[in-house]
């Protein structure tokens, strides 16, 4: 594909590629999808380790990464460290650490905060906001070897990062007003999931349909991809 068209399966798909990108289709997949991870320039805007300025609880966020890893403890003084990490790379990593101890309820608690900053995210950075709503209905997939955020080494992961992007955009398409629908703070008790997210009824949905169709279909890709046919992204 030439710098800066793109086809017209892409259009109906709602898809539109950054100039610089290669195209992220396989003839295998029959449910339109878009690819994106945070080593490939293709999609970047979708990954955690995008720069997209935010703001939560009146803290300033670099990127969806920072909030997350910062999120997972209760250390005030070592969340101001995660959150002052120079790149989302350095804020993994301290958060990779366990020289501090996890909140107790993390693995309840991380879905709720990964939606919390994805949201904020998109809702405050207009740009990406307009870029993600243009995805129309693709699925979204994290392509990274990550079992559940993204679609795992054999295209059989759960792309839970994919889902709540999927939620967040229909959250957007809605025209919903009002306050950030996950307004709790990072050091209390998670409440459950929010009015927005269970209105939508989203999540349901890509389980129920869109999982399935994503665990038949995109196994293929996820191979090639790891076979480094992405090596050009």
């Amino acid at each position: 594909m030439k710098a800066g068209k793109g086809n017209k399966q892409d259009q109906k798909a709602g898809h539109i590629s950054p100039p610089e990108s290669p195209r992220l289709w396989a003839s295998k997949i029959s449910y339109p999808s878009i690819l994106f991870s945070s080593h490939s320039r293709a999609n970047q805007y979708l990954s955690n380790f995008y720069q997209a300025e935010f703001s939560i609880d009146g803290r300033r966020w670099r990127t969806a990464e920072h909030f997350y890893q910062a999120s997972k403890f209760l250390d005030g003084e070592f969340q101001e460290k995660i959150r002052m990490a120079a790149t989302a790379l350095e804020a993994k990593k301290l958060g990779a650490s366990r020289s501090h101890v996890l909140r107790a309820d993390w693995e309840d608690y991380r879905l709720e905060v990964m939606r919390r900053g994805v949201l904020a995210k998109f809702k405050q950075n207009p740009h990406l906001k307009t870029q993600l709503i243009q995805t129309g209905e693709c699925l979204l997939v994290e392509a990274t070897p990550d079992e559940f955020w993204g679609i795992g080494r054999n295209g059989d992961g759960r792309n839970k990062l994919g889902a709540i992007l999927m939620e967040v955009r229909a959250i957007l398409n809605a025209n919903r007003s009002g306050n950030e629908p996950l307004g709790f703070k990072m050091a209390e008790e998670p409440p459950r999931v929010a009015d927005d997210f269970r209105a939508n009824k989203v999540e349901d949905t890509v389980d129920q349909q869109i999982v399935p169709e994503c665990k038949r279909c995109i196994s293929y890709l996820s191979k090639q991809l790891f076979r480094g046919v992405a090596g050009e992204l």
